[in-house]
Formats: structure tokens, C-alpha cells, sequence
């Protein structure tokens, strides 16, 4: 089933609406699959989103992380962007945008950053930021931006909590716990046990876990609470899991509010039922393809840093894409003959011509390593006019090549047909109407011209 079948025909329920009307399920079953695939805060989301982050983070999948934090990777970039020749990416730091103006006539923008104009005239802008803070800045004119302005405030926008205690001792070991994570019905609802401090290899080293997950409805109970409250919560939490009093042996304690963060407002988009298929679209169209949008809510990847790469690339594709009059599937002598005829009709054309494998390979009948017969004497009236036509064709063929006569096609030998059969007379009128080079020989001249050849009087 493909993805617009797929929505046409689930994309209006919600995940509790499909597992209780369509799966049939029991009001027990459905509590059980909530609380063991922590979807007891996602049950009014679509049902089509959640399969589709199902299948994106398969059960056996293997996570990775930046050694020394996620910053190393921006800073990274912003070296390379400082290093482009010719000063061609800069970087305006402490530099908040609250306002684009774009206009109609120019198709092009400014940026302000609290009233103050951000040097430049731009022909494209591309808005990188998160759903909701692109929905707190300031696009004028608001009529051009009103469809956007209306995905923006309607797209369901999550909540993400995170709680991490360091640890002196990696006390879970000691219950011959190595890895993996914890599903609870207490307020913590994941535990992940991965040693975060990377440089400790015993278990009395310590280290950094991740006492607590949560996101949707869960995070909004964390999110509420002071650090320190928060963190003494999730201890609590994780001794009654595991009734081991070293969990209170933690040196700090952290804690991370997505929806309380000032930058992006939020943690990822969640579709609810129909807003794939009524405002997806609108949340990465351009504007006037000069205010352009990306991000992970504009792809179907959501809460990934995946897909608001996908969504960078969407772009890319589309800036970079060319424009063309004409495209030419198969680059055969057909397809190139074309193609070259096309840019003498129609000097201004621009044409692709869309080969699957290398000019002149052998895979097809367009191969170069193949010779092959040329004829214009045809039983059929109309094959033997195309023979004739096509001569002249590949006589300028050669010399827009810059080829020596003869070089595609050979004439001056000639070419021998032998046939027996009652076709030689319509081959023969064929010949004459049309004035084609070719003569019709019985078989004694045929002898005699070509003595390795033996005909009897009646072929």
C-alpha cells in the first residue's frame, strides 16, 4: 500500500479511534499497547503519523552521540561556513529576526532584528527555525503569508521533557543491568541506562544517565516543576524500580524543558487526524519561491534531526534544480539525432537528454560497438521512403560531427540484399518510384558480378 493510499483511508483516525473501532480491540488491550509503547499520551494523535515513527525507529535500533556534546557539530559547520571562499556565508550572531519583509514587485525580502535592519537585499530566505517560533515572527505583507500563518497555529506541537542525574557509582550494573531501558507507569515513564560519561570504564568510575524521558502530556508534568524538584521526583521514581538506595548517590542533577526552551518553543510536530493531508503541504510551501520553509515539521520524519535534514535537502533540490524546454529519454543515436535536430529548429531551447547508462554503452540496441545494416530497398512503400529520407540525415549528422563522409554511414560500397521471396517485385517498383539507388539483378548477373555466390536460374 503506498503512502496516499495509505492516508486516504487512515489518515482521519486517531490511534485510539483505530485500535478500538478498526483493530476491535478491548478498552484493556488498548491501556496495555498505551502504557508499554508510551503511547498513553499520543492516543489522540494520528494514527498514520504513529506508524509511520514505528517504522522509522525500529525496536533493534542502534543510537549514536556526539562525544563532548551536540554543540561540537554547529560549531563545526560554522567554521566551514566562515571558510567559504570569498567570504560568501556570514554569520550575524545575537541577532534575532522578528520581522521579513518581502516584496511582490522585487521578489525579494529584508530581514529585522527588533526593528534594526539586517544588511542586505535578499532574493531568497529560507526560514530554518522551529513551527512555533516562525510563528512568532512578523511576515509582511500578512496576505501573502495568511495559508502559512494557518498551518503554523493549527500544526499539533509537542512537549519534551528531559531529566539526567550523574551518578558516582553506576549502581544499575550491579543489578546486571548493561544497557537498554526501563518502561514505568511512574511519572518518569523511561529510563534509559546508557553511561553518558565516556571516559569511565569501571562500574565505581560513575556516570551520566537518563533518569527520565518523557514527551505530549508526560513532559507537561516535569516541565511544571522547579530543577530541583524535578530531579528529587525522578530519584524517587527510579528507587522504587530498582529498591536500591544508591540512586540517591548522585552528584547533579539536570533537567531540560523543550516547550520551556526561548528558541524553540517546542519539541517536535504531531500530527493529529487530517492534518497530513489538510496543512503538511502548506507547513513547506514557499512563498512566491522567495520565503522559503524547513525544519522537521515541514517533512514526515518528525521529531528527527533526519527529517528537518530531508527538508534542507527538499530545498536544495528545488534551488538548484535547472529548467529545460525539452527532456529526451535515452541517449541513443534516436535520442541525440533528436536533440540536436530540435537545437537547430529552436536555437533557444534548452534540452536534456536522460541516458540510463553511459553514450555509447552496450547494454541496449543503442550500442556503439555494433554494426549494423542500412537499407532503403523495402517491400513496404513507406519503409523504403524513410530509408531514403534518413540518408540525408546522416550525411549532416557526420558533418556537424565533424566526421569524414562515410564515417556513420557507409555508401560507398553499397549493400547486397539476397532474397528469395515473392517481395522482390514490390521491392523492385519501390526502387524505381522512388528513384533509390538500387538495382535488381536476376540470378546470372548475380553470378557473374559476385562469383562466390551460387543461384540457380529459378531463385
Amino acid at each position: 500500500m503506498d503512502d496516499a493510499t495509505r492516508l486516504r483511508m487512515y489518515g482521519a483516525y486517531s490511534v485510539q479511534f483505530y485500535l478500538m473501532e478498526v483493530a476491535n480491540l478491548s478498552r484493556g488491550a488498548v491501556d496495555f499497547i498505551g502504557l508499554m509503547l508510551n503511547l498513553e499520551a499520543d492516543m489522540y494523535a494520528s494514527i498514520v503519523e504513529i506508524a509511520r515513527d514505528f517504522k522509522l525507529l525500529p525496536a533493534n535500533v542502534n543510537f549514536s552521540h556526539i562525544d563532548g556534546g551536540n554543540d561540537l557539530l554547529i560549531n563545526a559547520l560554522a567554521k566551514a561556513c566562515q571558510t567559504v571562499p570569498g567570504g560568501r556565508c556570514s554569520l550575524y550572531l545575537n541577532r534575532p529576526i522578528t520581522s521579513v519583509l518581502y516584496s511582490s514587485s522585487s521578489h525579494a525580502g529584508t530581514l529585522e532584528s527588533n526593528g534594526v535592519t539586517i544588511p542586505g537585499n535578499f532574493t531568497d530566505i529560507v526560514v530554518a527555525t522551529t513551527a512555533r517560533a516562525a510563528n512568532a515572527i512578523d511576515f509582511r505583507p500578512r496576505i501573502k503569508f495568511i495559508t502559512k500563518y494557518q498551518a503554523l497555529r493549527q500544526l499539533n506541537y509537542a512537549c519534551a521533557s528531559k531529566i539526567a542525574h550523574s551518578f558516582s557509582v553506576r549502581w544499575w550494573e550491579k543489578q546486571v543491568i548493561t544497557g537498554g531501558h526501563s518502561i514505568t507507569d511512574l511519572p518518569v515513564r523511561f529510563v534509559y541506562y546508557y553511561n553518558f560519561n565516556t571516559t569511565s570504564n569501571r562500574t565505581e568510575d560513575g556516570a551520566l544517565m537518563l533518569s527520565s524521558y518523557t514527551w505530549s502530556q508526560d513532559a507537561l508534568l516535569w516541565s511544571g516543576m522547579r530543577d530541583n524538584q524535578s530531579c528529587r521526583l525522578a530519584l524517587d521514581n527510579l528507587n522504587v524500580i530498582h529498591a536500591a538506595s544508591e540512586v540517591y548517590s548522585y552528584a547533579t542533577g539536570q533537567t531540560y524543558h523543550w516547550c520551556n526552551d526561548p528558541y524553540s518553543l517546542g519539541a517536535y510536530a504531531l500530527f493529529t487526524p487530517y492534518q497530513e493531508a489538510n496543512i503538511h503541504n502548506d507547513l513547506g510551501a514557499s512563498i512566491d519561491n522567495t520565503v522559503h520553509f524547513i525544519g522537521e515539521h515541514t517533512s514526515l520524519a518528525h521529531a528527527w534531526v533526519e527529517g528537518a535534514v530531508l527538508s534542507s535537502m527538499r530545498l536544495l533540490m528545488h534551488l538548484q534544480e535547472e529548467v529545460f524546454d525539452m527532456a529526451i529519454i535515452g541517449g541513443g543515436p534516436l535520442g541525440l539525432t533528436t536533440a540536436l535536430t530540435m537545437s537547430q529548429k529552436q536555437p533557444t531551447w534548452r534540452i536534456a537528454i536522460i541516458e540510463r547508462f553511459q553514450l555509447g554503452n552496450t547494454q541496449g540496441s543503442s550500442s556503439s560497438s555494433d554494426i549494423r545494416q542500412f537499407q532503403e530497398a523495402y517491400a513496404e512503400w513507406y519503409m523504403s521512403d524513410l530509408g531514403s529520407l534518413a540518408v540525408p540525415m546522416w550525411q549532416d549528422l557526420e558533418s556537424r560531427a565533424k566526421l569524414s563522409p562515410g564515417s556513420l554511414l557507409n555508401t560507398s560500397n553499397g549493400f547486397l540484399y539476397i532474397d528469395s521471396t515473392t517481395e522482390t517485385s514490390s521491392v523492385n517498383n519501390n526502387c524505381r518510384n522512388l528513384c533509390l539507388r538500387c538495382v535488381l539483378l536476376n540470378p546470372t548477373e548475380l553470378k557473374y558480378n559476385y562469383s562466390f555466390i551460387s543461384a540457380s536460374p529459378d531463385q
